[in-house]
């Protein structure tokens, strides 16, 4: 278990939680501070909890993706995000 505030400052933590290219980021810099520690291949898996306009909590990655295997989206939906759960509720009833 690795936390982010250990190796990021505060506002680069905020920014990892609509940043998902700064998840990615900071799953390859702990694989490399792995790598040079000794250990071999290593698989980084993140618990990132997000709220998008008001809706609950919930996991934005996939926890059973290995975030040092993906490759980075330049474009279009990256797998390892999860879609939202909870519609967005207007205030029409």
């Amino acid at each position: 278990m690795v936390d982010p505030r250990e190796h990021l400052t505060s506002q680069q933590v905020l920014k990892m939680a609509y940043l998902s290219d700064m998840i990615l980021q900071f799953a390859n810099y702990l694989e490399g501070l792995a790598n040079a520690d000794g250990y071999g291949d290593v698989e980084v898996r993140a618990q990132v909890v997000s709220s998008l306009n008001g809706r609950p909590g919930q996991n934005l990655v996939d926890p059973s993706v290995d975030l040092t295997e993906v490759p980075r989206p330049w474009f279009g939906h990256a797998n390892w995000i999860l879609p939202l759960e909870e519609p967005l509720q207007t205030g029409n009833k």
